[in-house]
């Protein structure tokens, strides 16, 4: 099943939580230790997220999940690749 993408002005913070999994609290927190910073701000400074947002937070919540510990998180999320091909060939030379 795939997630639901989305639209041309993101994500509300619920939404993305919807789509995710994650709490809408927990996306708060990591947007204020700058794990993750919207992409998108309405005028009246809502929230809003994109895919790329998206990939970020199940990044996070992997490396989470793995038993990294937040403070690390940014040196380890550093080095983002977006792009699945990139990431084996990272994986690869290691």
């Amino acid at each position: 099943m795939s997630s639901p993408t989305p639209g041309p002005e993101g994500w509300k913070v619920a939404e993305l939580a919807a789509a995710t999994g994650v709490l809408p609290r927990t996306i708060h927190f990591y947007d204020e230790i700058g794990l993750l910073v919207p992409s998108l701000l309405t005028p009246a400074g809502g929230r809003r997220y994109t895919e790329a947002d998206a990939r970020r937070l199940r990044r996070i919540v992997a490396l989470r999940d793995l038993g990294h510990p937040v403070k690390k998180l940014p040196g380890l999320l550093a080095d983002d690749v977006e792009e699945p091909a990139e990431a084996g060939g990272e994986i690869l030379r290691l």
